[in-house]
């Protein structure tokens, strides 16, 4: 940090001579120094308009439906070693302007205002460690910067970028939790929860094989038959959806599915039954047809009968194959949403439920086979 109070104290033109030395470029290395605290302010990007591209999850406590990835940046308060004063090292992510928002968060420190931070003031990401739940994959960037105006000629590795990627499916039902670190401070963390949001479920989709080389057509849509009961879950009261079916080609063998799940009571939610795809158009061949719709049967449990409520279902045709002639689509298929009585179903499955998932009205287990009644012993025939 002597780099930036010289070139405050000089002035700009001795701080530029500086700054071409490289002596207030690159990122700050924090080993030996003492940790003081960890922060971290996450914001991701979602299609839309400009102004809501970007959205601060600071203090969400749920993530957005059609956020796919979480950008972090972190902040470490630390007096380096051979220093007497508390520092702000950011990884970067809009410092300035999370002083101007919150000046009072920076009194006491060396950053005492937007306009006093500094490149200096960074650190190489490479001294954090993220611990991160099911459901978020974390990705590392790192990239060389070769040359240029301020630089000696040698290559220097540039501030790593975190990315984290999302699975709706597995946040949607368990809620995910983002922990940053100092390497060498590890009792120094910051921790982000996002508790779970059933609402980003709102479609179970089940589609039919694409067509290919040797049958061009796609194949129909699957028999779909869903089996509606009510659970409590992560969240609380929830809806437990048991979603059938077979797929596999059409004419060869089945193969048997069975797919949870777990819906907001009362929220809309659609289950859909597509047709395969036609395969696309070739020099050896015209564009395939699109498969027909399938068939959904959606069955609520006749003990609570107002689950209904928001159920709906699809089952469009495949699309054509593109190109030449291009494959005409396939037809729609049917469906329905009745009530009717669902025990026997999840008895057969109940072992599979979910991690955290259980029925609210238990489903008895299947009685056990009863022996068979030994036969009474057959008299012994006479002698003649």
């Amino acid at each position: 940090m002597l780099c930036r109070n010289l070139a405050t104290t000089v002035g700009s033109s001795l701080g530029f001579v500086l700054l071409l030395s490289g002596c207030a470029s690159g990122p700050v290395s924090l080993s030996g120094a003492k940790v003081t605290d960890v922060r971290m302010y996450a914001y991701t990007g979602r299609p839309g308009a400009p102004a809501d591209v970007s959205v601060d999850l600071t203090k969400a406590d749920q993530v957005p439906c059609d956020a796919t990835e979480i950008n972090l940046a972190v902040e470490v308060r630390a007096v380096l070693a051979g220093a007497t004063r508390e520092e702000v090292f950011s990884s970067g992510g809009g410092m300035k302007e999370r002083i101007k928002a919150n000046p009072g968060d920076y009194k006491g420190v060396a950053i005492g205002s937007p306009y006093d931070y500094e490149q200096s003031h960074t650190f190489d990401m490479r001294a954090l460690d993220f611990q991160v739940s099911d459901g978020i994959t974390l990705e590392r960037h790192g990239k060389t910067n070769s040359g240029g105006m301020y630089s000696s000629g040698s290559d220097e590795l540039e501030l790593e970028q975190v990315k984290f990627r999302l699975d709706h499916k597995k946040a949607a039902l368990t809620g995910f939790e983002i922990i940053a670190f100092v390497k060498d401070a590890p009792d120094k963390k910051a921790t982000r929860t996002w508790k779970p949001n059933l609402s980003c479920n709102q479609k179970t989709l089940v589609i039919g094989g694409a067509g290919d080389l040797e049958h061009t057509s796609g194949d129909p849509g699957p028999i779909v038959t869903v089996y509606v009961t009510k659970a409590t879950g992560p969240t609380g009261e929830t809806v437990l959806a048991m979603v059938e079916y077979a797929e596999g080609p059409e004419g060869a063998p089945k193969t048997q599915r069975t797919q949870f799940v777990l819906l907001p009571v009362g929220g809309p939610h659609v289950f859909v039954s597509q047709g395969g795809n036609g395969v696309d158009e070739s020099s050896a061949r015209p564009g395939g047809k699109g498969g027909a719709g399938g068939t959904v049967q959606i069955l609520v449990d006749d003990r609570h009968p107002d689950l209904q409520t928001g159920l709906s279902w699809e089952a469009p045709g495949g699309r054509g194959g593109r190109g030449g002639p291009d494959g005409p689509p396939g037809s729609p298929g049917q469906g329905g949403v009745k009530v009717a009585g669902v025990k026997k179903a999840f008895g057969k499955k109940v072992a599979d439920l979910p991690k955290g998932v259980t029925l609210v009205d238990p489903v008895e287990a299947p009685e056990p086979p009863k022996p068979p009644r030994p036969e009474p012993p057959k008299p012994p025939k006479p002698k003649k």
